[in-house]
């Protein structure tokens, strides 16, 4: 609630304009109309936005405290009302438009929420805060990294050794008979079995193919890899060894890319377990983006200005863990030493 607390009098009052005009209102005299159609407002008599128009900040502040993320209406609300702001300010830049005096308002109570946020983003870049989650106050800040992410970390700095080097971790025993280049097969205590998709290994992507898939899995066409139906087929064998719901995947970059699209397909998913996606490699042309980032059968956790994996927060739900700790967008990907540990 600290971006909110933060805003200025007048920068708040912004945000009130456009969450009347999400309400369905028409804009008031002196402030900038951003012609939503009627399928874009929410005209409902209880509507979150109404309530959002109609309070001051000190009542905002207090419904929002007392919600305690139990129920993200209001939440969700400041959100999209943040969304319409930067959507808007971000075509007028995007095209090359000069800033009305309302649009420069606009721009600068944006730049309040990023700053309180502490996010180091430019307005107009696609991974602007309200894509990250006004949704949830907690996302503007690391919070716990939970046990299972890390333990799935330390998984895929295990996955990046050759197959006879890798010697598993405390948690996970490594089955190399199931096992090759691209994952890695683990059982656990109870005899669940994990497969670990690793990541792209630069120093080797012109020999084993990494660089093609991430060609790939930027326009969209995981399945189109010509080892896809190989990892179906290992995926099945290991459901029919370890039975069903017994079997989970895991993945980081690009194998999280291939994680992902197996938790997907309709001829394993009703068997599989939870996926755990580290960075993953995404793509906005993958038509099934959106249906990937809301999957409750997979758990994502990446840095907010990760450039691999950043397109999922525009979707982004309780199943995301965002962190914000990384400014260096070059570096941002690289998190598997720092969940891990």
């Amino acid at each position: 609630m600290q971006y909110i607390q933060n805003l200025k009098p007048s920068e708040f009052k912004l945000l009130r304009h456009a969450a009347s005009q999400l309400a369905g209102r028409k804009a008031k005299r002196h402030t900038h109309d951003y012609g939503l159609t009627r399928e874009e407002q929410n005209r409902s008599h209880q509507s979150p936005f109404k309530d959002i128009a109609d309070s001051s900040k000190a009542d905002l502040l207090g419904w929002l405290k007392e919600d305690g993320h139990e129920s993200d209406e209001l939440f969700t609300a400041v959100g999209d009302s943040a969304h319409l702001m930067h959507k808007t300010v971000k075509h007028h830049l995007d095209t090359g438009g000069s800033l009305s005096t309302h649009l420069n308002k606009i721009h600068g109570a944006l730049k309040s929420f990023a700053n309180t946020a502490r996010v180091n983003v430019d307005v107009t870049a696609d991974d602007f805060l309200h894509r990250v989650g006004l949704r949830h106050e907690r996302r503007f800040q690391d919070g716990e990294v939970s046990q299972l992410h890390k333990d799935h970390a330390q998984l895929h700095q295990d996955v990046y050794k050759g197959t006879s080097e890798r010697s598993g971790t405390n948690k996970f025993k490594y089955v190399q008979d199931e096992s090759n280049d691209r994952y890695g097969t683990y059982l656990d205590s109870n005899n669940h079995a994990v497969i670990a998709f690793r990541g792209t290994k630069p120093s080797e992507s012109l020999m084993n193919n990494d660089l093609v898939k991430n060609l790939q899995i930027a326009g969209g066409d995981v399945r189109g890899m010509s080892t896809y139906e190989d990892d179906v087929a290992h995926v099945k064998r290991m459901i029919q060894k370890y039975g069903a719901g017994k079997v989970s995947l895991s993945g980081y970059s690009q194998g999280s890319a291939i994680a992902n699209e197996l938790t997907q397909d309709s001829r394993i998913r009703s068997d599989l377990g939870q996926t755990v996606a580290l960075a993953p490699g995404v793509s906005p042309l993958d038509d099934k983006h959106e249906q990937k980032a809301r999957d409750h059968k997979i758990s994502y956790i990446y840095h907010h200005n990760d450039p691999v994996a950043n397109s999922l927060l525009e979707h982004s739900g309780a199943n995301h863990h965002v962190l914000y700790s990384e400014s260096d967008p070059l570096k941002s990907h690289l998190l598997l030493d720092r969940v891990a540990a």
